[in-house]
């Protein structure tokens, strides 16, 4: 039937072919019954059985109607009923059928609403999931029913659950309403939060990556066949994607180092980043699925040049990053069973797929593409197919291949020589060893392949073989074969294969240098070494002969020798090879010979195993001189020696780069540290990092303001070189050490709250004379950066303030009982203007190696333990010494138990001509201290003919605590008689007064004689009221004089309530410094702790003076001084613990005494406060509390304790 076309209009609409206008709204009312909806379509299976099976069901009902109406008609024909029939064959039920693979959902439309009807009731009358019997499973082809409404279902078929249901459709007025109310939502939260979004946006534009990422993934349909253009654009956005994750690390591809004994490294990949890069492989594998599609299909030929380079770069990025998947290994590091690797995809077989599309297409397969394949086989642990791979390579031949594939490349290509262990070179070899070492089944009885060969030998013919192609690349081969063996484990069977005269003159030089890196891979130092000495002892030197290498001797390789030779000292742990080492070292940076990074931190390494930490710090700053400040004198250092061997100059390619350099200087500083920290130079260590850092970070590092935690905290962060992790372990262990153990504790609830808790509480003395170091420090060595940097002449005001600021630092250090850091600092700071002078100065025309010869040593002919420790002399007159600073040097070599380097060094300040031109108090009064110790009798007849203006109260301080110690108590009286003439009364050379005036006999009241020295102490230290002074220090004046005189001068003069007003003024003091933030002192705590004392009966052991609410009270204070030494520490001295026990059970407290004995009991295991555990014992069984003794009479046994009866 021909349709006639007809214009017509109506109400103004244009009309043609048509009765009445098309209304999309109406035609849609219309459909609404008709439609079926079907969703939960999976996209990554292939379900096109189950659409073909489930359309065929609701389409077989409509058969039988058109049959039926047919056959009853009387008014058809035979041939009409033929022509009918023939138009139902091409007439069917569901004239649409749409599909969104993307979206997972199918979309179809009845003829009309009898055949829709139809065919809801056929789902109607299938089987129903409520007629299952309990534990029936149905047969997976079985499609099962569950109506949720009348249109509305669930579908199961096996596996799949579908969700059939009618089309819900929403009039025009529903929609517009719906969408006005949308829009009127988001105008009122636009002008609500405008600067909350843009925020957003600055936030979200900062984080983007580069390219945005895939909103539709459409390679996950397998039927996919996308454009070539297609493709490149996905695996662009996920190769961007792939390098924004960390690199895979060093683990991944060497299976010796998933064994415990042979893991170097952490993997450094959080899970999801590892989930994050499956993810990106499993959707490159898919797209290069795709690719196979289209290949078929003919859209993706690649016949131009320009498509074919296209495809070639494609392919070669999807490889790089199918060859960069996580090894699937469980939690326990082991290979996962080949049930659960069934169920993932494998990046080996879509390299493979990969390569597959490169030959169907007539592409060059390039050396690269091969270490891709090989390098995913070893994640996968293939290494037969991954051995098979490279050696098809370099054979020429597809002998190794068992798929009877075209990989090799004909044997003519020649491998890339690089070494190192993500290259392909040692991958490819790597692979091959550890599959030489894994047991073989025999092929036949016969067979000449099974003959055994040793690793070894398998490796180094490979090598060889490559070498026919690339002679000049023969050594590099060689030595990549013996890093290989090492990694794998093989170290002695790659030594008994060097070691063999037949392979010494078949491999040269090289073989002993292969061997000597496998041992070093493998953590064999000390087989190292003796290699090293078997191949140079003068008794093995007959084999040099048949070499045909380096003029038949070692002499051209023995630098790389040394250098495995350094790397190898730096192995053993117990020492014993620095003095070698060291000497090695000083001939290599004489003749100017190449060394590598590695080989440098061997020596280092070697220097802190034999705890030379001298040496260490030497080494440091030498490095740091050359590398950073005198830049043209710098060592021949390179990054990998392996690379420049046989080689006279290094070129570019092989120096450092700045990253490397940074992560050398970290593993130096780092080894220096833990060196010092052995000997218990912890401060000097974390002086020692700023100044590296003070060259490394430069103009990066500030000045510090407050010495406060937060400043502190700020300037640490801002090192860069702690981002290295044995570098940071080492330093907060200083840190923890030096009596900042909250800043320690603060930096790491920083790194996970972002909002850490603040602590008010002081540091205690030593903790913040530190503190202050650590900020006068970085203050001067910010002054000599940019002296350092500047053209200009120091001026003398400069100078004084260069020594100013560093005798402040000193003394802080000397306050916190640091002199080894103060002397450093000094000696590091005269060096450095020693410098700024000389560099205005004349040339110096002294070689290097003679600067290295002042440095390390006069004598480098043998290996001596000194040679690192001579010291250039420290010019006085070019430092500018002023008196404080004298006198904090002097003091520093006392407390270093020094006194006549002291003495000297003041004798050579006097010396100079300038020295007139400043007074010499506190460096004369430091002298007199440092006689009093060594020459008494020298020091009275300076201190007895010194005027009153040159003498210090410290000077008589010290002589007051040697008569102290003495037992000299008239000596001391006479002593402050002549401190208060001349005016030097101090509050400890009182307190000593004190001590002596008890110890003494006198004739007059010594209370009063108290009082005067009271009076005369609270007028010199500013105090008003001696009242204020006797409060502050009751506690030292106890300990001075005793308990009887201390509560006469505090006016406690009834003996029956003194002890009592002593507990209410330490529960006092106590509460005024919770107060004020500032730890209480241990005097008023063992105070409070001991109250039990006073309520003692006559048996000593329950007191019943106090009413319950007076015992309760008493309990709560003893708890409240027990949280206050919590905080200080002293709660973890047995002594205090047994105080409180002993107060406890006095207050009739048995109950409370048990559980705070509890709380001491570590882990549930052991506990060291012996006697506060024996009391709980007694209080527990008195009491019958079983459970509670039975705990306790464990911990006091496993604690190693017995019973005293």
């Amino acid at each position: 039937m021909s349709l006639e076309l007809e214009s017509k209009s109506v109400d103004g609409d244009v009309m043609i072919g048509r009765s009445t206008s098309f209304n999309y709204q109406e035609s849609m009312e219309q459909s609404a019954s008709k439609i079926m909806i079907v969703s939960g379509w999976p996209v990554e299976i292939n379900t096109r059985w189950i659409e073909e099976r489930f359309r065929t069901l609701l389409e077989a009902g409509y058969v039988d109607d058109i049959l039926d109406e047919t056959t009853n008609s009387k008014a058809l024909t035979n041939e009409s009923t033929k022509s009918n029939t023939a138009a139902f064959d091409t007439h069917k039920a569901i004239v649409y059928w749409g599909k969104r693979v993307a979206d997972g959902i199918i979309t179809m439309e009845f003829i009309n609403d009898a055949t829709a009807t139809r065919a809801w009731d056929i789902l109607q009358s299938m089987t129903q999931l409520d007629e299952l019997s309990p534990g029936e499973v149905p047969h997976p082809a079985e499609l099962i029913c569950a109506f949720e409404s009348d249109r509305k279902a669930t579908l199961y078929v096996g596996d799949l659950e579908l969700t059939v249901q009618g089309m819900v459709f929403e009039t025009t007025a529903d929609t517009v309403d719906q969408t006005i109310k949308m829009m009127e939502e988001s105008k009122i939260e636009s002008i609500e939060q405008p600067s909350a979004k843009k925020a957003e946006e600055v936030v979200a534009a900062d984080t983007a990556p580069a390219t945005k990422p895939n909103k539709k993934k459409w390679w996950t349909n397998n039927q996919a066949a996308p454009s070539l253009s297609r493709c490149i654009k996905a695996i662009n956005q996920l190769y961007d994607e792939h390098l924004t994750l960390p690199p895979p690390p060093r683990d991944w591809l060497h299976e010796s180092t998933f064994n415990k004994r042979l893991t170097r490294t952490h993997v450094h990949l959080t899970d999801e980043e590892l989930d994050q890069r499956r993810e990106i492989c499993a959707d490159v594998a898919q797209i290069v699925g795709c690719v196979h599609n289209s290949i078929a299909r003919g859209i993706i030929r690649a016949l131009g040049a320009r498509d074919a380079y296209a495809m070639s770069d494609f392919l070669n990025r999807a490889m790089l990053i199918l060859s960069q998947s996580p090894p699937k290994r469980n939690e326990r590091h082991d290979v996962l069973p080949a049930e659960s690797l069934a169920n993932n995809f494998s990046p080996y077989e879509a390299c493979l797929d990969a390569l597959n599309v490169l030959r169907s297409l007539n592409l060059d397969i390039h050396p690269h593409h091969y270490s891709y394949a090989i390098r995913s086989a070893c994640h996968e642990f293939r290494w037969e197919e991954a051995a098979n791979i490279f050696l098809g390579q370099i054979e020429g031949d597809d002998s190794h291949l068992a798929d009877g594939t075209h990989d090799a490349t004909g044997g003519f290509v020649p491998l890339d020589a690089t070494l190192g262990w993500d290259q392909p070179l040692e991958m490819g070899l790597y692979a091959v060893a550890i599959d030489a070492r894994r047991p073989k089944l025999p092929m036949s009885v016969d067979s000449e392949d099974n003959r055994e060969t040793s690793p070894s030998a398998k490796v180094f013919d490979a090598a060889m073989k490559m070498s026919m192609i690339a002679p000049t690349a023969q050594e590099s081969y060689v030595l990549a074969a013996g890093s290989v063996l090492g990694r794998a484990g093989l170290w002695s069977d790659c030594l008994d294969f060097a070691t063999d005269p037949n392979n010494i003159s078949k491999y040269g030089p090289s073989i002993a240098a292969a061997a000597m890196l496998a041992c070093i891979e493998s953590r064999r130092s000390t087989e190292a070494i003796e290699l090293y000495n078997f191949f140079f002892n003068s008794e093995n030197q007959s084999t040099a002969s048949e070499w045909q290498w380096a003029g038949g001797n070692l002499s051209a390789a023995k630098p790389l020798f040394d250098d495995l030779l350094l790397r190898a000292f730096g192995g053993p742990t117990r020492g014993g090879h620095s003095a070698a080492a060291i000497q090695m070292f000083c001939v290599m940076v004489d003749d100017n010979t190449p060394f590598s990074s590695d080989a440098l931190v061997g020596l280092m390494h070697s220097i802190e195993h034999d705890g030379d930490w001298q040496s260490a710090i030497k080494l440091l700053e030498a490095f740091c001189d050359v590398h950073y400040r005198n830049k043209e004198n710098k060592w021949h250092l390179v990054n990998e020696m392996l690379s420049v061997s046989g080689i006279d100059e290094v070129d570019d390619a092989t120096t450092l780069t700045k990253s490397q350099m940074n992560d050398l200087t970290a593993q130096l500083l780092a080894s220096t540290m833990r060196a010092c920290n052995q000997e218990g130079f912890f401060s000097l260590s974390i002086l020692l990092s700023s100044i590296v850092h003070s060259f490394v970070d430069g103009e990066s590092g500030g000045d510090l303001l407050l010495p406060d935690d937060e400043s502190t905290i700020q300037a640490i962060a801002s090192q860069t070189l702690l981002s290295n992790k044995h570098l940071r372990e080492a330093y907060i262990h200083s840190l923890s050490k030096v009596g900042l153990q909250r800043l320690v504790r603060t930096m790491e609830s920083s790194a996970t709250d972002a909002n850490p808790s603040r602590n008010n509480k002081q540091y205690l003395a030593a903790g913040e004379s530190m503190l202050n170091a650590f900020v006068a420090t970085n203050r001067i060595l910010t002054a000599l950066d940019d002296v350092r940097r500047s053209e200009k002449h120091l001026s003398r005001a400069d100078e004084l303030l260069i020594s100013r600021g560093l005798s402040t630092a000193m003394n802080f250090y000397l306050d916190a009982n640091h002199p080894a850091s103060a002397i450093h600092l000094f000696n590091y700071t005269s060096k450095i203007l020693n410098l700024i002078r000389s560099r205005h100065a004349t040339n110096n025309t002294s070689s290097f190696s003679k600067k290295m010869t002042a440095f390390f040593g006069d004598d480098r002919s043998e290996p001596k333990t000194s040679i690192f420790q001579s010291n250039e002399p420290v010019d006085y007159k070019i430092l500018k010494v002023n008196d404080s600073l004298l006198s904090a040097v002097m003091r520093a070599y006392t407390m270093k138990g020094q006194p006549e380097k002291a003495l000297l060094i003041l004798k050579e300040v006097q010396g100079d001509t300038e020295s007139a031109s400043w007074g010499t108090i506190q460096s004369f009064n430091q002298a007199l201290e440092v006689l009093l110790e060594s020459d008494v009798a020298e020091f009275m007849s300076f201190f007895e003919d010194s005027s009153n203006g040159l003498v210090m109260p410290s000077t008589f301080l010290a002589l007051a605590r040697k008569y102290a110690r003495e037992g000299a108590w008239p000596e001391i009286g006479e002593l402050y008689n002549e401190a208060r003439r001349r005016g030097c009364v101090s509050e400890e050379l009182g307190l000593i007064a004190m001590q002596a005036v008890c110890e003494a006999e006198l004739e007059h009241s010594k209370i009063l004689v108290l009082r005067k020295i009271s009076d005369d102490i609270s007028n010199a230290v500013g105090m008003k009221k001696t009242k204020d002074w006797l409060d502050s220090q009751y506690w030292h004046i106890k300990r001075y004089t005793g308990f009887h005189y201390a509560r006469l001068l505090m006016k406690w003069n009834v003996p029956a309530t003194s002890q009592k007003e002593e507990l209410l003024f330490a529960i006092n003091e106590m509460r005024h410094c919770r107060e004020t933030g500032v730890l209480t002192k241990n005097a008023p705590l063992f105070c409070i702790v001991k109250q039990g004392e006073l309520y003692e009966s006559n048996d000593g052991y329950k007191g019943t003076c106090l009413n319950e609410k007076q015992r309760r009270a008493a309990i709560n204070i003893i708890f409240e001084a027990c949280a206050e030494a919590q905080l200080s520490g002293l709660i973890k001295r047995p002594a205090f613990t047994a105080e409180v026990v002993r107060s406890l059970l006095a207050l009739n407290g048995d109950t409370q005494c048990i559980q705070f004995v509890k709380t001491l009991i570590v882990d549930g295991e052991k506990c060291r406060h012996r006697e506060a555990m024996e009391y709980a014992i007694k209080a527990a069984s008195a009491n019958q509390d079983n459970e509670s003794l039975e705990l306790l009479m464990k911990t006091f046994e496993n604690s190693g304790y017995v019973h005293r009866h």
